[in-house]
């Protein structure tokens, strides 16, 4: 029943889609960017999250109107303008709240948020991705930390923590400050479990995240500290030079030092 119920919902999406296409085609509406593409980009499309962009003629706008009534009547589906935002730029203050009135929908602003992205007019600064670091710091209840060993927060560290950003890294240069907060989420983790007891972190995390090679635990350095990841022949040899033993013979490996104390004790 939900294959039949998905498969439905595709059809309704995609007659949407033809008739936008289709409006585009014969003049009545017009998109955003007709200089890169032709005709204009008039609505993004995914799953249930469809993003409609236009001018801010009055015409098109009810245009526009008209089509989404014509949808609402052909499918049986209900639009819900109150879930629904607008957002508005490049007029005064007045015209942009004229606009939301004729769309029966709020006014809305930038950044915005699209399938995870926050989506803006102008630079984004540290602020707008904290919630990344909220998601992190949501991920690790405080069970998972107490109940697990070293080694289990080791592979939770690699295997989520660190791959948790890299869908929004895929589109934006994140801050410095935003990879150093995350980095912080990630080393409390791994060496307290629970945040709020405190602990002395044994080695420093740009250690850390030398690879298993070069005496390094391999946890994923963020791009800012990827420098010190051995990445050039250079540094290579600097890494050698920084775990390798006065006497040449075997690499040093401060964490088994503190086992070993420890054991001994």
């Amino acid at each position: 029943m939900i294959l039949y119920h998905l498969f439905f919902f595709n059809m309704a999406a995609d007659s949407l889609a033809h008739l936008l296409d289709k409006a585009k085609e014969h003049g009545y509406i017009r998109g955003v960017v007709p200089h890169l593409i032709n005709g204009g980009l008039t609505h993004l499309q995914y799953a249930d999250d469809t993003l409609l962009m236009m001018g801010c003629d009055n015409e098109l706008i009810r245009n526009m109107i008209f089509i989404l009534y014509c949808f609402e009547w052909m499918s049986d589906l209900k639009i819900n303008y109150h879930k629904s935002e607008v957002v508005v730029f490049g007029v005064e203050e007045e015209r942009q709240q004229e606009i939301a009135n004729m769309l029966n929908c709020k006014l809305g602003e930038f950044p915005l948020n699209y399938l995870g992205f926050p989506i803006s007019d102008k630079n984004l600064g540290v602020a707008h991705f904290s919630k990344i670091v909220e998601k992190m710091r949501k991920k690790l209840q405080p069970w998972k930390g107490k109940h697990l060993s070293s080694g289990g927060r080791l592979v939770l560290t690699n295997s989520s923590l660190s791959n948790m950003p890299i869908y929004i890294m895929g589109m934006f240069l994140l801050p410095e400050t935003t990879h150093q907060q995350m980095d912080s989420v990630r080393s409390k983790f791994l060496w307290r479990g629970d945040e709020t007891k405190f602990k002395y972190h044994m080695v420093r995390w740009e250690n850390v995240c030398f690879p298993k090679d070069y005496s390094g635990l391999g946890v994923e350095a963020s791009p800012h500290k990827r420098r010190l990841k051995c990445d050039t022949k250079h540094q290579s040899q600097e890494a050698d030079a920084t775990f390798i033993t006065s006497d040449g013979s075997k690499p040093y490996k401060p964490w088994r030092t503190l086992d070993t104390d420890n054991n001994n004790n």
